[in-house]
């Protein structure tokens, strides 16, 4: 699978973040990893892309170790840090009790996200509708982002198509008060504007 030559909302997604931003997705599929690279080699160094979480695995990149450290890019090319390959990672399939600590990269991933989530001042949810089978990844999400009642300031922006009230009741323990916006549209939202 590959993406198409033009820019895709891929593209954009990773074109209106910066370094110091996160991406945390649960696709496996190559895309928003190939968006990355197509978007790190346009910047030529002008910028760097955000940081990306992998936090079910992905097709695309594998892990290798380095003192301990767990490093990930692109399967099979090799390492700069340790001069190894970077090899399959695991992939979390959607069943009710996935085990997040059960492989050291998922694992890394959903610790980097908790860190990264308690000190972030908006929190953008696109696409991501917290079913039932996912109840484990909504609290790793809440014990990152902490208690409703002390983000009194930050903002949740929300990207899907369900009604502005289904996704206030989805995610209400996340939200304080009235901080909070949502959108069906990428382009609507904060980060494309």
């Amino acid at each position: 699978m590959k993406l198409p030559l033009r820019p895709t909302l891929y593209d954009h997604l990773v074109l209106s973040l910066r370094d110091k931003d996160v991406i945390a997705t649960f696709n496996w599929d190559p895309f928003l990893w190939q968006s990355i690279n197509r978007c790190n080699e346009r910047l030529n160094g002008l910028a760097r892309p955000p940081r990306v979480l992998f936090l079910h695995g992905n097709t695309a990149i594998g892990y290798t170790k380095h003192n301990e450290q767990v490093l990930f890019g692109t399967l099979g090319r090799i390492s700069r840090a340790n001069k190894k390959p970077f090899e399959r990672g695991p992939l979390l399939f959607p069943v009710a009790k996935k085990n997040y600590q059960v492989d050291e990269c998922i694992e890394k991933a959903w610790l980097d996200l908790k860190i990264e989530l308690g000190n972030a001042y908006l929190f953008t949810i696109f696409g991501y509708s917290a079913p039932a089978t996912d109840q484990e990844a909504v609290e790793l999400l809440k014990q990152g982002w902490g208690d409703k009642y002390g983000r009194q300031l930050e903002e949740i922006e929300i990207v899907d198509i369900i009604s502005e009230e289904g996704l206030r009741e989805k995610w209400r323990s996340f939200i304080h008060s009235h901080h909070y916006r949502t959108t069906e549209s990428f382009y609507s939202s904060m980060l494309a504007k």
